[in-house]
């Protein structure tokens, strides 16, 4: 769950930069924007899997 705290805040610097950097390379802009949309699908996948394997052992 680490990787989920990290990831989350990554993501949103990374789109918060992306955004602010649009105007003069918008092909950093593009790679920020990647980059921010694969951390927030990662975060996604561990947290559903935490999710599915607490059901799975009966903790949830």
């Amino acid at each position: 769950m680490i990787f989920v705290i990290i990831a989350i805040p990554c993501a949103l610097l990374s789109f918060y930069l992306g955004c602010l950097a649009w105007k003069k390379n918008q092909v950093a802009s593009c790679l920020l924007f990647i980059f921010a949309g694969l951390n927030l699908v990662f975060a996604l996948v561990v947290t559903a899997g935490v999710l599915f394997a607490s059901r799975e052992l009966g903790w949830l």
